[in-house]
């Protein structure tokens, strides 16, 4: 399984998963010509399109792509949210499994305020990811899982001291803890995880002003052992 990050953060979110003979796209949160640009202009070659919920920096191509013959999955919320019709997308729902050209994709339930959001289980090749962003908490737990994708925002510390200090409003810290991953619930998280079969963590979605990506990676490895990369634009 190959792992390509476009684009992660406020501004938009866009992955690509590439194993078998098929590509997966996860999120479509920037223009259609953004995301032709990372496909090789070859949007005939989307096996399909995973969207995780309905906001902007998530989904903002999603009707375009549909309209342009990319097979779309979302939850029905989702779809409702964006006032797609049920005839123009695939829907998904929380824990029943679907299969996307040789990718098994397990659609399970994460927290945010969004209509019906979902992260991703997603297997291919004998090899397993675990994809979730925009949630403060993931309360599974999984097994055998070779990649991680996982939201790592904010770190507690410094969204406080930007509230304090006013760079961050009050009203968006409030909003970022009820909505989005921080750096202490990710490790909590990864420490109730079997990491034996993984080969690496990727850090999504970090914020621009509560965030220090070098420490996030460094914080995430010395827990875990493991190789970390954090994904921005």
């Amino acid at each position: 399984m190959i792992i390509d990050s476009y684009y992660s953060g406020s501004k938009g979110n866009c992955y690509r998963l590439t194993g078998g003979n098929s590509t997966l796209l996860i999120e479509a949160g920037v223009k259609v010509h953004q995301i032709q640009q990372a496909c090789g202009y070859k949007l005939s070659g989307v096996t399909g399109v995973l969207i995780s919920h309905e906001h902007n920096d998530h989904a903002f191509a999603a009707k375009l792509l549909i309209k342009r013959g990319v097979k779309t999955y979302m939850s029905k919320g989702t779809a409702d949210a964006l006032d797609i019709a049920a005839e123009n997308y695939y829907r998904l729902e929380a824990m029943q499994q679907i299969v996307i050209g040789d990718f098994k994709v397990l659609p399970f339930k994460t927290k945010h305020d969004a209509a019906e959001p979902l992260g991703f289980y997603i297997a291919q090749g004998g090899e397993r990811l675990v994809f979730a962003t925009d949630t403060y908490n993931v309360p599974h737990t999984f097994k055998n899982v070779t990649y991680w994708m996982l939201e790592c925002n904010y770190c507690e510390d410094m969204l406080r001291r930007n509230m304090e200090n006013g760079t961050t409003p009050k009203a968006l810290a409030n909003r970022l803890l009820k909505s989005h991953f921080s750096l202490e619930n990710l490790l909590k998280f990864l420490s109730k995880q079997d990491l034996s079969y993984t080969k690496k963590i990727y850090l999504l979605h970090a914020s621009q002003k509560n965030a220090d990506p070098v420490y996030f990676k460094r914080a995430v490895m010395e827990a875990t052992g493991k190789p970390v990369t954090v994904c921005g634009i």
